[in-house]
């Protein structure tokens, strides 16, 4: 999957014309690629849950659009709770 990222990654950049391009080559976390929004432009809606399956909830780092810049963890953490509290369950 990395190797894709690059290759993707690198593409892209050339095309916008960009020059200076910054690979880290460490551990890396992959977020993204579960837009929330509106069923035209994304993934899920505002509950995590998507738009083509209704019964199917998303929660895990690919609904952030990005990184906070730091370990994504205890960004993450609070979509459970809320996941949670949202489908009925007990409240924090």
């Amino acid at each position: 999957m990395r190797e894709d990222v690059l290759r993707i990654g690198r593409r892209i950049v050339d095309a916008a014309g960009g020059t200076d391009v910054v690979i880290s080559e460490g551990n890396d976390h992959t977020i993204g690629g579960c837009r929330t929004g509106d069923p035209g432009t994304s993934v899920i809606d505002g509950d995590l849950r998507c738009h083509d399956h209704p019964n199917l909830y998303i929660c895990v780092a690919s609904v952030a659009a990005t990184s906070g810049g730091a370990q994504p963890s205890e960004t993450m953490q609070p979509l459970a709770p809320r996941l949670t509290h949202h489908l009925g369950g007990p409240s924090r």
